[in-house]
């Protein structure tokens, strides 16, 4: 239970009374409020309802009745503001009954009518929707919640399977079979949520609309955090009164959207939250009570009404997990009058524990649990539409047993042998699977899991939001009624020291009463607490932005005018100015207005609110009391950590008071003297008025700011300018004794200083700060302002003396010395130990001085980045961490991922920025393996992010068009005509026509076979819709009758060849369109024509001359080949556009354009109802087309609607196989095919058994007109058997039993009596090369010596006789894929196959003999050649073995002079060619297998000339459908995807190449008698695009690449070298790639780890990047064009200009080109504009310094391209700056320090810790130590000339004196005659060059130097003493020698110089000593 608490009665009054001086209350001007255009639009839009007045009260009853009770009015427009991220302004909602209008800044930008709708708007809201960061870049397309369709489609594992067997897929496809999760990054989109009676409209920001179901009228909706609305429904109290009368509890009434494909979910009441957002960083666990036993959530009660809800909107200045509190929410019961307050959290970031589950977790386990969780992943289940999943061939309503199913797990289920319940419908199964989705299948079931764990709730019923009552307040009963007049703010929500806690005002407006309750999260009882604080008067109240960022404060008002604002612990009068009130009107403390009482304060937006008066008038006030400058700003932050509460809010009090006075201008000037002014008054100091009268306008002008900013202007230094008079601040202490307070004020403002050291665009504001500094340091430390003097010498007046501050008065509490940052950092860079001393930051001062700070600013800490620099500076030498590469890689790494970022380099000057630039130099060149992508990105390796990137840019895959052809075109643009002409043939609705062979983005096939067509040549051949040019014989003897049937039957010997093209140009063109568009997807007509020459006419086919089966049938491998042109990859095939390209009657080329989409998976989006429309005609084609396609494109998963679809296709999946489905049998056939495919490498037994029994099919044993497929039929279920235990086989009983059934069916029952009938009758003819290719399928790759001997080849005559040859040919591949691992590519392994007398009747003959042997020897013997080349095809398929390609090419060659001879032949040897033709077939199938997709020259000749031959000879017997089927199928092979693609060697690649390629040819173009012919596109499942592309990353082109590729082969590794674009080993053989080429930045690419491998399996892309110095090889190709051989470039003269800045004597001819040069070798824009602006000097009149600074920039942009390191380019200019800076400019000292701090590091450190040469792998810095040796000697000659002079002298003996530095006025005019005259700029020029002087030396302060005056006294006197009187001349010189050492040595060690080694110098050493001795 919640604790409760009674509403503390009203008190009198709890306001401080007003101060006496009107000034301090700031005032605040009221403004009308500004007109909404959207309000605007309503008003008008809404048109007056002539009845309104006159309704009936029933009428308004029904109205009311619908719009239900507790709702808003209809007719009044309502309006709310919200901003977010992405809309930080915000944006404005408007609506009424008909209209909603969104606005921005008052200006409407989209409007959405409502008017022809039958429901009215309930209510309307801004919120955000949670959506992946992909799919919100795109047109969302609706997918299951936790992941893709592929996790609806159940993989049905064997029941026997071991999980360690042999993969049956390869890498590709398991990569494409996967389930595709979301990424896991997720984005929130703004989104516009608008509520109608019955449905609800999501419209997000980036044009995507949804349409959702709300089964409730909403109330009223609020946004909440981090995504999504809660709605509140109407409480009709018909509902109370129900539930009374019953009993039964009431429906819940809170419920949270947070997916348009989620139904609302209730509320769920959780028990304890614990961590989160406040709660200490700790993890979020949400404690819920245990569930009741009909898992019924538990919600909040139903009359709780929700008053207000809190959003967590970023805000750029808070840390949005640690700094905001919980979300909040408020409501009240106004039947039980109590108030509650609630915290709540999304249940996706959460874990969720029951009281049953577990005790509660300690932090320890609850962090374990939160590692293990996987990112994004929530703890409820998402329900997407219908019509978008539960239609979807690929959805999963399934019968299923797990957790998500309803039925209980705990339910033991009945399982027969083959897998699948025998129950029927269970009675407790969930609704969401339907009765035909549960219909039974055999085997697709898998036998259940028991499992014992408790069935959790109803999905419906789970919670996307949890809350919890963290108190409950009892109210009285009158502002129980008014509840809807209670007002909730919060604010002040921010970290107080200790805790992260926020403040909730509450106010009833009914007793004008405000309570602030504080709410924030209790460590020890890990709960959220809210603890009633005090109260207010206040009538009206507000959360306001006002002093300060990012954090809000309350305004309020009471019901006597009086207006306040509550900040932190401060309370502030305002006052709001009417300006309808005379401005002379005093001020009582009481806002005056003519509007009367201000009722409310409404519309807060930030700073501006809108104030409602008692009549109804609105204006608006921006309560903006916020300083503007930062560095007021960021005094007032590290104050409030350093000091006080009391002291900081009299500090802020004050500087509001001062900022009132001057009417609170922007001014940054004004703003830091008014915080100045208001410091030294609470601080009890007096400041000293140095300032001298105005005087002229002259005067004035140098004492203005723009003067002081613009005085060291180069453009303005040869002008005469006004004299400076600006005064640094000087106090003084009012009293006798210092503030407490000033101690620690001084180290916070230091500790600022230092930290604006470190951020160079902030110099100019330390110039302010260190006067402050100084000012507050002279009384309490004035060796700190003796610190700041030097590094700024104008922040001070006068050197600190001991006249000027008393000794009595330090506070020895602070150090001596200031704390130093450059000094701790440079130390922890030259000598890190692991006990130095920590940096010290605030907290250290604040234990010290024992104060209590208030942390009014959260956790906004402006220190921060000396907290991260020094701790960077750390990790970079951290001590235990010897290598280079480590320590560079653990500082980066924490930089990019924790830290600030590389942002934090653009902030730090050059020096301190040296080590982490030259750390990030180190991980740029060898970056480790295993960052986060982003991380390669910020370092410059954006190469190394692409590559592995899993959402690749369009831009940078195939169709991209780089950037250079639009520079430098290649084509010719287009003419206007040309582009009016293309606009009419588009608006007029023609299409070009297409070839079906273009590949125009092929840049890969370009780049890699470069000016060889060898691909544009095959595209020629397999090109189908060109007409065909053909030489026929001359017969001038023939009649035209008689030519003209000639020539019509060359048309149709033409026509044959031409139907099979289109198999050869499906593999060619296979994957060239990566992105389809929205238009239909054109395929290329057939044309039959053909022109004869040499007669020169062209010849059309007579009508009926081409048999329509035929055409048929080619139309339908058309429509393959152009549907296999569609990336598997591409985007954009949806259900929606299959059915768009849908005919209006069923085609061939259609059907196959389905085909071609199930083989590349994108038949996966085909809704249900479509895949009826193509089924349900019984078109054939088309039939057989879906059915394999979709088991295609569900290949290996048992996705049960799939089966469904086969069964009513196969008769042997129903239960009574007879039955007469009127489904012809090549459909049939297709059926049992798609089965072998849906189930392929499974071993389901259920369907093996079904497969295998239809080989032997009772009703096809005998032959008639209607099984004339029979046979085919007999192949499709021998390859589905084989497909289903692919590689499965083994020695158990099940499957002997299988082999025993194959043999019988192979070679016949031989154990069967002759007389004896058999129990099964089949036709051996048929079932025994049916049952071979199963059993070899069946033990793929298991080396069964044993199964293969079954397939025996006979090897006598009278044996080979008795079986067709072609059967060995099909035996010795089944024979070849069992013992695969025995295959050798070597003629020897060829022959070893031939049986022993076969090989002798076939060896070589002697001179002089002759062969006599029966013909079947010869045909057997050619056959089993046949079938060995096929074996070594299937095994090295893809490989491009070399071996394989000899052995393979050598039987082509003889078996080809057998098949082609030279001479005639007689009959009976033209009909064994014939026969030898098929084995040809094969073996040119098999060496195209080999040699996939190398586009091999020698081999595509050999295809080119059989291709060729049939031109010669169409005539030949041997040239049937088959032959021409075989060679462009062999021809396609060669240019696989156009050169991207090959063939893989996976167990299912096998089956589908085998299944592809199978030996039985088709004698005409119809012919399916023996072999389906749509199984002849299977091959495209053994595809694996295998081409290794190299990009270059900031063009996008295809770049030639040399790449060492490391392979594995069993136990040895081979390395070899490949030039990409080219094909590489199979990705599991291959160990590594490596880029080790000068030309770009080294790559290596290691595929045993995971991301690397699935980076190069997604995209095979190497995305390299080229370094600035060289050219790609395409452009260069010998390298002869590099930056490094140019005449003149990186020579000595470079490297000296850019070591001593000069004038170059050079010509200038090189300077003219330069654009055109750096063009060439570099596409970085700000190397081009850098060259515009500053390497150019073809000026005559140009100057020398102005020539110098050409070639210094043309010298440090050639040493940026030449080292490809553009980021120095800055650095360079910077070390020019450096060295003609004017020593009188202010910052020259923080320069010169920064100079000094990057030489010591490059002279001394560098090569020892940050080169690699400890690791002997040394490389040169970005910089180099000679370019800061000569910047700081040219900024150190200055100094010297004037260190000598003898007035700097006396000005550094005065000094070191401690003497005041600066003479008096007196003593100017009383100079000797003689003298030097010293006048006021010539002391102020002599102090800063003191300053500089003291800084470069390291001179110790006075204090340490009057110190050691004293102690060489003593150590003098005691000397003296004990030599006695023996002392000469030589022992007194040595003596003052040891004494000045001793000095020396005591001197740098008081000092805290970061140059700890050098210390102070020798030098002024020697000139100290001597100014000692000199008098004034």
């Amino acid at each position: 239970m919640p604790p409760t608490i009674e509403l503390p009665p009203k008190a009198t009054t709890n306001l401080l009374p007003l101060p006496l001086d009107p000034n301090w209350q700031p005032t605040i001007p009221l403004q009308d409020a500004p007109k909404s255009s959207a309000v605007e639009f309503i008003l008008r839009a809404t048109p007056k309802n002539p009845t309104e007045g006159r309704e009936s009260a029933l009428l308004k009853a029904v109205k009311n009745a619908l719009r239900g009770t507790d709702t808003d009015d209809p007719s009044v427009v309502q309006s709310t503001w919200f901003h977010d991220a992405d809309n930080p302004d915000g944006r404005e909602i408007s609506w009424n009954a008909k209209h909603v209008a969104l606005s921005c800044g008052g200006v409407m930008i989209k409007r959405w009518s409502f008017a022809h709708a039958k429901e009215d708007v309930q209510y309307a809201c801004l919120g955000l929707l949670e959506q992946n960061a992909q799919e919100a870049q795109k047109y969302f397309t609706p997918a299951p919640a936790d992941a893709s369709v592929a996790e609806d489609e159940a993989t049905v594992p064997s029941l026997d399977s071991d999980k360690e067997e042999r993969p049956t897929f390869g890498p590709f496809a398991q990569a494409n079979t996967k389930r595709r999760p979301f990424s896991d990054n997720k984005k929130t989109i703004s989104a516009v949520f608008v509520f109608l009676r019955s449905i609800g409209k999501i419209y997000l920001q980036n044009g995507i609309d949804f349409t959702i179901n709300i089964p409730f009228v909403v109330r009223r909706a609020w946004p909440v955090s981090p995504h999504g609305v809660l709605v509140q429904r109407v409480l009709e109290p018909s509902e109370l009164e129900e539930a009374a009368m019953t009993g039964e509890p009431v429906l819940p009434t809170m419920f949270t959207i947070t997916s348009p494909f989620q139904e609302p979910a209730a509320v769920g009441l959780a028990d304890r939250i614990e961590g989160g957002p406040g709660g200490d960083g700790a993890p979020l666990v949400i404690h819920t009570e245990e569930q009741n036993a009909g898992n019924v959530l538990k919600s909040i009660s139903p009359t709780e009404m929700v008053l207000w809800v809190s959003c967590m909107p970023e805000n750029k200045y808070i840390q949005p997990e640690r700094e905001r509190n919980k979300p909040l929410a408020v409501t009240v019961d106004p039947r039980r009058n109590t108030l509650s307050i609630w915290v709540y959290a999304h249940a996706g970031d959460a874990i969720q524990t029951t009281p049953s589950s577990a005790p509660s977790p300690s932090t320890a386990a609850v962090l374990s649990q939160v590692k293990s969780r996987h990112p994004g992943v929530v703890s409820h289940g998402r329900r997407t539409s219908a019509a978008f999943e539960g239609d979807r061939l690929d959805s999963k309503h399934t019968l299923s047993f797990g957790p998500s199913s309803g039925l209980p797990a705990t339910q033991e289920v009945p399982i027969n042998q083959d897998g699948f319940p025998v129950t029927g419908l269970p009675p407790t199964l969930s609704s969401v699977a339907t009765f035909p989705s549960l219909a039974s299948v055999p085997g697709t079931v898998p036998k259940p899991k028991r499992d014992d764990s408790p069935a959790p709730p109803d999905e419906r019923m789970k919670a996307n939001y949890w809350m919890e009552c963290v108190l409950e307040i009892m109210i009285p009963e009158a502002s129980s009624q008014w509840w809807k007049i209670i007002k909730v703010a919060v604010f002040d929500e921010r970290f107080d020291g200790k805790i992260y806690r926020s403040k909730l005002a509450i106010g009833f407006r009914d007793t004008n009463t405000m309570y602030i309750f504080d709410v924030g999260y209790d460590d020890e009882s890990k709960r959220f607490k809210a603890i009633y604080a005090r109260q207010y008067p206040a009538i009206a109240m507000a959360s306001v932005m006002a002093t300060r960022p990012g954090i809000t404060d309350l305004l309020a008002a009471t019901s006597e005018g009086r207006v306040y604002l509550i900040s932190g612990i401060s309370l502030y009068d305002v006052n709001l100015v009417d300006p309808l009130v005379s401005p002379h009107t005093p001020y009582t403390g009481h806002h005056l207005s003519t509007q009367g009482m201000i009722l409310d304060f409404d519309d807060v937006r930030g700073s501006f609110l809108s104030v409602v008066y008692q009549n109804g008038a609105i204006v608006r006030a921006n309560i903006s009391l916020c300083p503007t400058d930062e560095l007021t700003l960021d005094c007032l932050r590290v104050l409030s950590r350093a000091i006080s509460a009391s002291l900081y809010k009299s500090l802020f009090t004050h500087f509001l008071a001062g900022w009132t006075i001057v009417g609170r201008i922007s001014t940054p000037s004004v703003q830091f003297q008014c915080f100045q002014t208001a410091l030294i008054h609470v601080l009890k100091l007096r400041m000293l008025d140095d300032s001298k009268e105005k005087g002229s306008p002259w005067d004035q002008l140098g004492a203005s700011e723009a003067h002081a900013r613009l005085k060291g202007d180069v453009a303005l230094k040869m002008l005469r300018l006004p004299p400076t008079n600006e005064r640094p601040v000087s106090v003084a202490m009012s009293g006798d004794s210092v503030n407490y307070f000033q101690g620690p004020a001084l180290y916070a403002l230091h500790s600022l200083g230092e930290a604006l050291r470190l951020q160079r665009e902030r110099h100019a504001s330390l110039q302010r700060l260190a006067s402050l500094i100084c000012a507050l340091a002279l009384s309490v430390r004035p060796e700190w302002a003796d610190y700041w003097k030097r590094l700024i010498p104008d922040a001070m007046e006068q050197w600190p003396d001991s006249s000027r501050y008393d000794v009595r008065k330090v506070d020895d509490r602070l150090p001596t010395w200031p704390q130093d940052a450059c000094a701790y950092i440079h130390a922890t860079l030259v000598n890190s130990k692991d006990d130095r001393k920590e940096f010290q930051d605030i907290s250290y001062v604040t234990n010290l001085y024992e104060i209590e700070a208030p942390f009014t600013f959260g956790t906004q800490d402006p220190l921060k980045i000396i907290q991260d620099t020094v701790y960077l500076y750390f990790l970079l030498a951290e001590p235990r961490q010897a290598s280079t590469q480590k320590r560079a890689e653990a500082g980066v790494k924490w930089l990019l991922q924790d830290g600030p970022g590389m942002q934090l380099l653009d902030k730090l000057p050059l020096g301190v920025a040296a080590p982490i630039r030259e750390a990030v130099r180190t991980c740029q060149l060898t970056p480790p393996a295993d960052w986060p992508l982003y991380m390669y990105t910020e370092i410059g390796r954006n190469d190394l992010a692409a590559s592995a990137s899993e959402n690749l840019d369009g831009t940078v895959m195939e169709g991209y068009r780089p950037a250079k052809d639009f520079m430098n075109p290649t084509k010719a643009k287009l003419s206007i005509g040309k582009i009016l002409a293309e606009t009419k043939a588009a608006a007029a609705g023609e299409v070009d026509a297409t070839s079906g062979v273009e590949m125009d983005d092929n840049h890969v096939g370009r780049v890699r076979f470069k000016d060889d067509r060898r691909l544009e040549e095959i595209g020629r051949m397999l090109n189908s819709s060109i007409i065909s040019t053909i030489k026929a014989p001359e017969k001038p003897e023939q009649s035209e009758h008689d030519q003209t049937m000639e020539h019509q039957k060359h048309i149709h010997r033409v026509a044959e060849r031409t139907l099979a093209l289109p198999y050869g140009r499906a593999m060619y063109t296979f994957a060239s369109v990566t992105n389809v568009t929205r238009e239909s997807h054109a395929i290329p007509k057939i044309e039959y024509g053909i022109k004869i020459l040499p007669m020169n006419i062209t010849i059309t086919p007579e009508a009926g001359k081409i048999i329509p089966e035929a055409s048929q049938w080619g139309e339908f491998h058309n429509g393959v080949a152009a549907g296999l042109r569609i990336a598997p990859t591409a985007k954009g095939v949806e259900s929606s556009w299959i059915a768009f390209n849908k005919p209006s009657e069923l085609t061939p080329e259609h059907a196959g354009f389905l085909f071609a989409l199930g083989l590349t998976g994108h038949l996966r989006e085909l809704m249900t109802w479509h895949t009826f429309q193509y089924l349900t005609p019984k078109h054939d084609l088309t039939s057989i087309a879906v059915l394999l396609g979709l088991a295609a494109s569900h290949l290996g998963k048992g996705t049960q609607k799939v089966v469904k679809l086969l069964a009513v296709h196969t008769p042997a999946l129903l239960p009574t196989p007879n039955v007469d489905l009127n489904v012809s049998l090549l459909t049939q056939a297709a059926g049992l095919s798609a089965l072998g495919l849906l189930y392929l490498g499974t071993k389901n037994r259920r369907m093996a058994e079904v497969c295998l029994g239809e080989i032997s099919r009772r009703d096809l044993v005998q032959p008639d007109l209607s099984n004339e497929h029979r046979e085919a039929y007999t192949f499709s279920a021998a390859i589905s058997f084989g497909m289903i235990m692919l590689g499965k086989g083994s020695l158990i009983p099940a499957d002997l039993d299988l082999v025993q059934r194959l043999t019988i069916l192979l070679h016949g029952d031989v154990t069967r009596r002759v007389r004896d009938r058999p129990l099964n009758p089949f036709d051996i003819n048929l079932t025994s090369p049916a049952a071979s290719i199963a059993l070899g399928l069946m033990y793929l790759k298991t080396g069964r010596q044993d199964i293969a001997d079954i397939l025996t080849i006979p090897d006598t005559a009278v044996s080979l006789n008795r079986i067709p040859p072609n059967f060995l040919l099909v035996r010795m591949i089944a024979r070849g894929m069992i013992m695969w691992d025995d295959v050798q590519p070597s003629k020897q392994w060829v022959f070893s196959q031939i049986p022993g007398p076969m090989l002798e009747k076939m060896a070589p003959l002697h001179p002089g003999q002759a062969r006599a042997l029966d013909d079947a020897y010869e045909l057997a013997y050619h056959n089993v050649i046949a079938g060995c080349c096929f074996v070594l095809g299937l095994k090295y398929a893809g490989t491009a073995s070399h071996d394989a390609y000899n052995v393979i090419l050598h039987f082509y060659d003889a078996v080809t002079k057998l098949v082609f001879p030279r001479t005639g032949a007689i009959y009976d040897q033209m009909i064994k060619r014939a026969a030898l033709r098929d084995g040809l077939n094969q073996i040119s199938l098999a060496l195209s297998m080999v040699m996939a997709g190398t586009a091999d020259i020698s081999v595509m000749r050999r295809i080119r000339n059989a291709y060729g031959v049939f031109q010669n000879d169409m005539y030949h017997t041997n040239f049937h459908y088959g032959v021409h089927v075989a060679t462009m199928q062999s021809l396609g092979l060669l240019g696989l995807g156009g050169g991207r693609s090959t063939l893989g060697t996976s167990d299912a690649a096998i089956a589908c190449m085998v299944t592809a390629f199978f030996p039985r040819a088709h004698v005409t173009p119809f012919d399916n008698k023996s072999y389906l012919q749509a199984l002849r596109h299977l091959w495209v499942l053994a595809v694996e695009p295998r081409c290794l592309v190299a990009r270059d990353v900031d063009t996008g082109e295809v770049v030639y690449l040399p790449v060492k590729i490391q392979v594995k082969f069993g136990d040895r590794v081979g390395t070899s070298q490949l030039l990409s674009p080219t094909l590489i080993p199979a990705i599991d053989q291959l160990v590594s790639i490596r880029v080790d080429t000068p030309r770009y930045w080294p790559f290596y690419l290691d595929t045993a780890q995971p991301r690397n491998r699935q980076a190069l399996i997604r995209n095979q892309t190497l995305f390299v990047k080229r370094r600035t110095a060289f050219l790609s090889y395409i452009e260069d190709p010998r390298g002869s064009r590099s930056l490094f051989v140019r005449s003149g470039a990186g020579g000595p003269g470079d490297g000296q200009i850019l070591d001593f800045a000069r004038m170059t004597d050079e010509p200038l001819d090189r300077d003219r080109d330069i654009s055109e040069f750096i063009t060439s070798f570099s596409n970085n824009v700000s190397f081009l504009a850098f060259a515009d602006a500053l390497c150019r000097s073809e000026e005559e009149d140009a100057s020398e310094k102005e020539r110098a600074l050409h070639g210094y920039a043309h010298a440090a942009l050639l040493d940026c391209i030449l080292q490809d390191k553009p980021q120095t380019l800055q650095a360079h200019m910077a070390l020019y700056y450096a060295r003609h800076a004017d020593p009188q400019a202010k910052g020259y000292n923080l320069l010169y320090h920064d100079m000094r701090f990057a030489n010591d590091f490059y002279s001394r450190v560098y090569e020892k810790s940050y080169s690699g040469k400890a690791e002997n792998n040394p490389r040169p810095g970005l910089l180099r130590d000679s370019q800061f040796t000569g910047a700081l000697l040219s900024m150190e000659t200055p100094l010297d000339e004037i260190r000598e002079t003898t007035q700097f002298k006396k000005v550094l003996g005065r000094y070191i004196r401690n003497e005041p530095v600066r003479l008096t006025p007196e003593e100017m005019a009383a100079q000797e005659e003689g003298e030097e005259v010293r006048d006021a700029e010539v002391e102020r020029k002599l102090e800063q060059m003191l300053s500089w002087y003291l800084l470069k030396n390291s001179v110790p302060n006075p204090e340490v130097l009057m110190l050691l005056s004293e102690m060489m006294q003593t150590w003098k006197q005691k000397c003296l003493e004990s030599m006695g009187a023996n002392v000469d001349a030589r022992k007194a010189k040595l003596m003052d020698i040891g004494l000045r050492e001793a000095a020396h040595l005591a001197g740098s060690r008081l000092m805290n110089s970061f140059m700890s080694s050098g210390g102070w110098s020798a030098r002024s050493v020697e000139e100290v000593f001597e100014a000692w001795d000199l008098t004034r």
